[in-house]
């Protein structure tokens, strides 16, 4: 992307699919939390998560992010790092993800 220019939409359909299913997701309560990903990458949202509460810590499972861990906790890709209320939220974007 060219300094000043704004990041393309590569797919609009799926953008608006999930944009779509995300809005769902907090009407129905189902979303604790959320943050965008990029100055920093994944691990600067991951972090700044946990600071507005003392007592908060992380457990993630970062295996889906491959052998090349720095690439992916410091990559500057523009994302939505969302945490789930329980267990719901995954079936809830499961049941998502497998609609055409």
């Amino acid at each position: 992307m060219p300094l000043g220019g704004t990041p393309a939409v590569k797919d609009a359909a799926y953008f608006a699919k999930v944009f779509n299913a995300v809005q769902e997701a907090i009407c129905q309560d189902l979303i604790l939390a959320g943050h965008d990903v990029s100055s920093g990458g994944l691990i600067t949202a991951l972090l700044e998560m946990c600071f507005s509460d003392p007592d908060v810590g992380l457990k993630t499972d970062l295996s889906e992010l491959g052998n090349d861990l720095i690439q992916g906790l410091f990559a500057e890709n523009h994302a939505l790092l969302i945490q789930g209320k329980d267990e719901s939220f995954e079936s809830f974007f499961s049941q998502k993800n497998s609609l055409s």
